[in-house]
C-alpha cells in the first residue's frame, strides 16, 4: 500500500540492496534506525507526503524460510522515523511466519497437482497400451452396449477414472 504501481513484480540484485543483503542474512526480524544510510529498495516508488519527501524513513524486515531454505524476504517501510518499536518486531515475525507456511503449502499443493498429472498420463498410456494388445473395440450393438458407447464418449475427454462392469 502506498508504492508506485511500476514497483510491482520488480526483482531485485542483492549487491545492489544492501537492507535486503541484510534481512536475507539475518536469523531473526531486522530494524533498521532512521539514520541508516544504506539506500531502501522502495526510496523513490513511495507515494510522496505533503512535504514532498518521498524517502523511506523507517524500515524493518524479516526471511522467510521453509524447512530452512530461504525463499524470500517480508519488509515493511514506513515515512515516519522510528515508526516501529518492539510489538512490531513480533508482528512481522508472525506474519512472516504465515507467509512462509503458505509459500510451503502452495508448493505441496503443485508438486501433488503434477504427480496427480503424471500418474493420470500413465494411467491413460497403460490403458491405451492394454487396449491396443486386447483389440480394443467393444463388440456389439445391441441397446446396453449402444448406453456404454454413449457413456464412454460423455466421460471420454475427462480425468475422470471410469469402472465399466458387468457380464464378461
Amino acid at each position: 500500500e502506498g508504492l508506485s504501481p511500476e514497483i510491482l513484480g520488480r526483482r531485485y540484485r542483492l549487491d545492489e540492496q544492501p537492507r535486503l543483503a541484510a534481512i536475507l542474512a539475518a536469523e531473526d526480524a531486522v530494524r533498521f534506525p532512521s539514520q541508516d544510510v544504506r539506500p531502501d529498495p522502495f526510496d523513490g516508488y513511495v507515494e510522496v507526503t505533503d512535504n514532498g519527501d518521498p524517502g523511506v524513513h523507517s524500515c524493518m524486515g524479516c526471511a522467510l524460510r521453509v524447512d530452512g531454505e530461504l525463499v524470500g524476504a517480508l519488509t515493511v517501510d514506513a515515512l515516519s522515523p522510528e515508526q516501529f518499536d518492539g510489538e512490531h518486531e513480533r508482528a512481522l515475525k508472525a506474519f512472516a511466519a504465515l507467509a512462509a507456511a503458505a509459500m510451503r503449502t502452495a508448493g505441496l499443493i503443485e508438486a501433488l497437482e503434477e504427480l496427480a498429472d503424471r500418474r493420470g498420463q500413465l494411467s491413460r498410456r497403460l490403458v491405451t497400451e492394454a487396449l491396443q494388445r486386447g483389440g480394443g473395440e467393444l463388440l456389439g450393438q445391441s441397446e446396453p452396449m449402444l448406453a456404454l458407447h454413449a457413456d464412454i464418449e460423455r466421460v471420454a475427454a475427462s480425468d475422470l477414472t471410469v469402472l465399466i462392469t458387468g457380464e464378461t
